[in-house]
């Protein structure tokens, strides 16, 4: 029994075995050219409490370089931006922290430019001069909100996205280009379907015609066109994205 125990424990699953999902993940940002610094990272931060997603860069490196010699360990190996056919120590490496002598962070800064209200307290102040005359200009910031949607016009796509819950039309700032526009949207009743994936047009079309299908087997019309929604960074995994569709259904008669 004990030694049936001590083998158990000497062929503990890891958490990069060859058939393991995180595998499978890693194998994905690999084939973006990903760093395992940045694998590690993303997982860390997509599943903060589920500790078993969770691989350190230098378990990246372990499992790239324990893969048997073959057509897989060169094409893994050619994902790494170095292309090393072995890894090597870090006392070999140069010392790359730390060459920026006496260097501070952008956040370590006075208290009183978190307000940002003197000229330069930003770090997109900007000055004009000459031709353009003399200016100081300080930019409004406004924080990215989800979803962005995006609807087929004849001339193109629109592209929106709300406005943070603290600003409405009255205190939101001016666009500067004139293709972008301020409006009120009022209420609708939509339809949605939820999924994940690529944002590419044949999952799109696939789950557009999934909602038409049950808005058809519950006797509801819908009008205009269909609004995609997008609730992610383009940087995020495909496999963790959220995507919706909505569909305006029409009022009974």
């Amino acid at each position: 029994m004990a030694a049936q125990q001590r083998q158990r424990c000497a062929h503990a699953p890891t958490k990069l075995d060859l058939e393991s999902l995180n595998w499978r993940v890693v194998l994905t940002l690999l084939d973006w050219r990903w760093s395992p610094q940045q694998i590690a990272a993303t997982l860390k931060r997509t599943y903060p409490n589920d500790k078993a997603r969770h691989v350190s860069h230098e378990t990246i490196y372990t499992a790239i370089y324990a893969v048997p010699r073959g057509e897989l360990r060169r094409q893994l190996i050619g994902c790494l931006r170095h292309g090393h056919g072995t890894r090597l120590p870090r006392s070999r490496c140069t010392d790359r922290t730390g060459q920026i002598p006496d260097m501070v962070s952008i956040h370590v800064r006075p208290p009183e430019m978190e307000n940002r209200i003197m000229p330069g307290h930003w770090e997109g102040d900007f000055i004009k001069g000459a031709g353009n005359k003399s200016s100081v200009g300080m930019p409004v910031k406004l924080n990215m909100t989800a979803p962005v949607t995006q609807t087929a016009t004849p001339s193109g796509y629109l592209v929106q996205f709300l406005l943070p819950k603290d600003v409405n039309l009255a205190s939101a700032p001016e666009p500067e280009d004139a293709r972008v526009q301020l409006r009120a949207v009022p209420p609708t009743q939509v339809a949605v379907i939820r999924y994940s994936g690529l944002w590419s047009a044949s999952n799109d079309a696939e789950h557009l015609a999934k909602l038409q299908a049950a808005l058809r087997d519950a006797n509801l019309l819908w009008q205009g066109e269909p609004n995609y929604s997008r609730y992610n960074p383009p940087f995020t995994p495909w496999f963790i994205r959220r995507n919706e569709i909505w569909l305006r259904v029409a009022e009974s008669p």
